[in-house]
């Protein structure tokens, strides 16, 4: 009986794209799906999935990219700011604590990070994205949004400035509201909102005593004011305070010194002074004419100092300057840390903040500043690495 010998399996010759494959090259195939699938496996256990698992995966069995099998790091430490520019779109600044991870070579792992925007349960998308060495840490940009709804972005971070090579996960997401724009206050005194009261405080033969009273009668500020009136009995003025007081026939003008025209809204001041009189003293009906503020528009400015500073904590005073022609009655400061600065305390105005933006407002006892003249207020903090004094906005 002759004997059969056994037929020797051979490997398949057909690929996806229909390449015939000889013995030695589908073995190495073979060797090489089983090191990435293992690579995925591993990547798994450390938190990475999905394609960027199969990325990194196929990329280091490869040996294309000549670095180290560490993980990329997600991107962490986000902050940020969303501000409406116009109905339709949002004003969006992010930043992130920058990877240091570094290659076999002493590189950067890390040269490029993409920024992407979900909002409403949709699906993410990119908006923007920021490369260079060392890592970049920072995106300002405009995005089409509705100011009325929230938005949450995230950060991916990739090994090469061209955002190919090893991709790490997505960082966990920043939910921002979108916050009104800044706004200009324009203040404008009413026309005609002083009054004035006359009245003799004491009278003898041929002489007496007599004092006004100035009344801001209207809803803002006054920066002076003009008082008339004209006496019927032929009485004169000798000698005043507190106003230049002139006489020319019956008609008396006082007008208020350096130091007491500016009067806030329900406010007062008084001048006075002597006065001669025969027969009749009848007391006058005088006038008053507000000298009133134009309109001011972004009339002041902040500027920003560190005082002192420790490892780990500093203190901080901000001045803020009426640059304008008139008054203001209150004033907001606002500024963006840009080394994860945080505020600790705070005198003199109500601060917040809110990630790297912070804001501050007047108290109610420092928000009128007359034109020319100061304040401050100030607090302290804690920092780590930099220490950057920031840009400041006054309104």
């Amino acid at each position: 009986m002759t004997q059969k010998t056994p037929r020797r399996s051979s490997p398949p010759h057909a690929s996806t794209g229909g390449e015939r494959l000889g013995p030695a090259r589908w073995f190495a195939r073979v060797a090489s799906s089983a090191l990435v699938a293992a690579a995925i496996a591993v990547l798994g256990v450390l938190g990475m999935n999905g394609p960027a698992a199969a990325q990194f995966a196929a990329s280091g069995v490869a040996g294309s990219q000549g670095v180290s099998s560490a993980v990329l790091p997600a991107p962490a430490g986000l902050a940020g700011s969303a501000v409406c520019s116009t109905p339709g779109s949002v004003v969006v600044d992010v930043s992130w604590a920058p990877s240091n991870g570094l290659d076999s070579d002493g590189n950067y792992l890390v040269g490029y990070y993409g920024v992407y925007m979900t909002s409403a349960g949709g699906p993410a998308a990119k908006i923007g994205s920021v490369d260079g060495a060392p890592s970049p840490s920072s995106l300002a940009v405009t995005v089409p949004h509705s100011c009325t709804s929230p938005l949450a972005l995230e950060v991916q971070a990739a090994q090469t400035t061209s955002g190919g090579g090893f991709v790490s996960q997505f960082s966990s997401p920043l939910v921002l509201t979108p916050s009104s724009p800044p706004t200009t206050t324009t203040t404008t005194a009413a026309t005609g909102s002083c009054s004035a009261g006359y009245q003799v405080t004491s009278q003898w033969p041929g002489g007496f005593n007599w004092v006004v009273t100035v009344t801001d009668t209207g809803s803002a500020p006054i920066t002076g004011w003009t008082v008339a009136w004209t006496y019927a009995d032929g009485q004169t003025v000798q000698g005043a305070y507190n106003a230049d007081v002139s006489q020319s026939g019956a008609a008396v003008t006082a007008s208020n010194k350096s130091y007491d025209g500016s009067l806030g809204a329900g406010s007062s001041t008084q001048f006075g002074g002597g006065g001669t009189w025969s027969g009749t003293n009848s007391v006058p009906s005088p006038t008053c004419t507000p000298v009133t503020a134009s309109t001011v528009s972004g009339s002041c400015s902040a500027s920003y100092q560190v005082t002192s500073q420790w490892p780990g904590g500093f203190n901080w005073v901000v001045t803020v300057t009426d640059t304008g022609s008139a008054p203001i009655t209150g004033w907001t400061v606002a500024w963006t840390y840009a080394d994860g600065q945080t505020v600790h305390g705070a005198y003199n105005a109500d601060v917040s903040q809110s990630g790297a933006a912070v804001t501050a407002s007047n108290k109610s006892y420092d928000g009128n500043i007359a034109a020319g003249a100061s304040t401050q207020f100030g607090g302290g903090g804690t920092w780590s690495g930099t220490n950057t004094v920031p840009a400041l906005t006054c309104r």
